[in-house]
C-alpha cells in the first residue's frame, strides 16, 4: 500500500514538474485542486447534505480535486487577467 502511495505521487510531482507554475492561472489550478482534494478526503462529512451518488463521488479527493482542476481549466483557460493576490512584501 505505502508503495503504491508513493508511485502514484512520484507520478503526480513528475507531471507537475512539466507544468508552469509561474503562470498564476496554473498555480491557482494546482492549489485549488490540491486543497480541495485534501479538504474532501480529511473532511468528507461535509458533503453529508449531498445526494447519495453526488456524496459518494464527491467525498472522494481523487475525484473532487480532478474534477476542481478540471472545471478551473476550462474556466481559467486563455485568460491572461487572472487576478494575483502577493503578501506585502510582493511575493
Amino acid at each position: 500500500m505505502i508503495v503504491m502511495f508513493g508511485s502514484v505521487a512520484a507520478s503526480g510531482i513528475s507531471i507537475l514538474s512539466e507544468v508552469d507554475l509561474r503562470k498564476d492561472a496554473n498555480l491557482l489550478i494546482a492549489a485549488c485542486s490540491i486543497a480541495i482534494g485534501l479538504g474532501s478526503a480529511t473532511l468528507p462529512q461535509m458533503f453529508d447534505q449531498l445526494p447519495d451518488f453526488a456524496k459518494m463521488l464527491l467525498q472522494n479527493g481523487i475525484v473532487s480535486g480532478s474534477l476542481t482542476a478540471i472545471m478551473l481549466n476550462l474556466a481559467l483557460s486563455g485568460r491572461t487577467d487572472v487576478p494575483v493576490v502577493r503578501n506585502q512584501r510582493g511575493h
